[in-house]
């Protein structure tokens, strides 16, 4: 009676426990499942990306695709030969792309066998105009030591247009002497080369440079010292030119002799020669007694020899 009426068995106690357990064990499974399968749904948070401040400041809030442009690595002169290796690329938007851009994708096809058309300053990108299949003319080939010097001259100065690009000349400058006050010409330079008449390095092998009815420019190709004397006679005198030909005297050496208005009437030679004093003798009659006298020329009058 006292196990019916007095209270809970043991095994009632014991499958009330294990009801309890197992209802919290398949809670906790639940929660696990639920967890899992939010986590495996739910979209995935978005990644932020470090900000491109150059790009920013270009085109502040722009979503323009970019493009990969070729830009220059250095500075390049007119007239170099181009190579891919002179080159970068840089990312522009397609909003920002300077007309006639040249892509990266497009370096291979484009620069080999070219020159640079213009100058192509450094992180610039190219453009199809600044690129050419031939060498600009502007383009000189100035040796080292050498200077390119441009002087004014008019046709007669400039030997009449016959002082063309490749021709060889000497540069003459005429000016007043101040010591003597006097006209003097001296030869500047001897046997230099013109790079360009007016600008133009090429003309015909035959006639002369177009030099129209007034002054032209020619830009001489001389060594650094003889620059500085072209441009100190320029300012001291006028300067005209003499055309001398293709190949000058292996003992040919720069003159420095002046010639003054003296010498235009002196002979070469100044020299005075003293006249020697005529001499002889010969037989004549006397008009007196009829002999042959003997007469001597004696300081340019004839004289009786003394027996």
């Amino acid at each position: 009676m006292a196990t019916r009426f007095g209270g809970a068995s043991p095994t009632y106690a014991y499958s009330v426990r294990m009801r309890y357990l197992v209802g919290c064990l398949a809670l906790i499974i639940l929660v696990l499942l639920a967890t899992l399968f939010f986590l495996l749904n739910r979209e995935p948070a978005a990644v932020v990306a470090p900000v491109d401040t150059q790009s920013f400041n270009a085109n502040t809030g722009t979503g323009a695709p970019k493009a990969e442009v070729l830009a220059a690595l250095q500075r390049i002169e007119e007239g170099t030969p181009l190579d891919k290796s002179l080159f970068t690329y840089v990312s522009l938007d397609s909003e920002q792309l300077p007309e006639g851009a040249v892509l990266w994708r497009e370096a291979d096809m484009v620069l080999p066998n070219r020159f640079a058309a213009k100058l192509i300053g450094a992180n610039m990108p190219v453009t199809r105009d600044s690129i050419t299949d031939v060498r600009p003319l502007t383009s000189l080939k100035i040796p080292p030591g050498f200077r390119a010097v441009t002087i004014i001259v008019d046709a007669r100065t400039g030997v009449e247009g016959w002082a063309k690009p490749n021709t060889r000349v000497d540069v003459l400058c005429t000016y007043t002497d101040p010591k003597d006050n006097k006209r003097k010409v001296g030869t500047v330079v001897r046997f230099v080369k013109i790079l360009s008449v007016s600008g133009q390095t090429q003309t015909g092998t035959e006639g002369r440079s177009n030099m129209g009815g007034g002054a032209t420019t020619v830009t001489l190709l001389v060594e650094e010292r003889n620059a500085k004397k072209v441009e100190l006679a320029r300012r001291l005198g006028e300067i005209s030119l003499a055309l001398v030909g293709d190949v000058e005297p292996s003992g040919a050496k720069e003159n420095s002799d002046v010639v003054t208005e003296k010498d235009i009437f002196q002979n070469e030679v100044d020299e005075t020669v003293a006249e020697e004093p005529a001499e002889g003798s010969m037989i004549m009659t006397d008009p007196k007694n009829g002999r042959p006298v003997k007469m001597l020329l004696r300081g340019g009058r004839w004289v009786k020899a003394e027996e």
